[in-house]
């Protein structure tokens, strides 16, 4: 499913990661779109984000994303959230994380939306 506005690609992105999803996943990122995941150096393109992904794919990680505030200037837009999960941790227990993103959609030529930037900096 493509994304009809920017608040959808965040819902999108949640609910294929909750799927555990990659496929689903990368379609909501530009080619050369960059991913800061929590704890982790950026990834730039859909190969370096899928193994960006990989260790919360892995854990089973299950999001909640909330998105507080979204500043649009044509077709750009930045959407701010708050999120927070619960995955495996190494003992076999759930392990909650929490933090706040910044994101950068692009509308693209067929009106649907597209992540070109996403940074999940976790806090504790």
């Amino acid at each position: 499913m493509a994304a009809k506005t920017p608040q959808e690609v965040v819902t999108l992105f949640q609910k294929a990661m909750n799927a555990g999803d990659v496929d689903a996943v990368l379609k909501l990122y530009e080619p050369t779109a960059t991913l800061v995941p929590p704890g982790s150096e950026p990834a730039t393109g859909h190969a370096a984000i899928a193994a960006g992904l990989k260790p919360f794919l892995a854990a089973k990680a299950e999001l909640n994303l909330n998105v507080v505030k979204t500043v649009m200037c044509g077709d750009i837009a930045v959407l701010y959230d708050d999120w927070t999960a619960t995955m495996d941790g190494p003992d076999g227990g759930r392990v909650p994380l929490a933090g706040k993103a910044t994101e950068v959609c692009r509308k693209q030529t067929d009106g649907t939306w597209l992540f070109v930037f996403d940074d999940a900096t976790a806090r504790g």
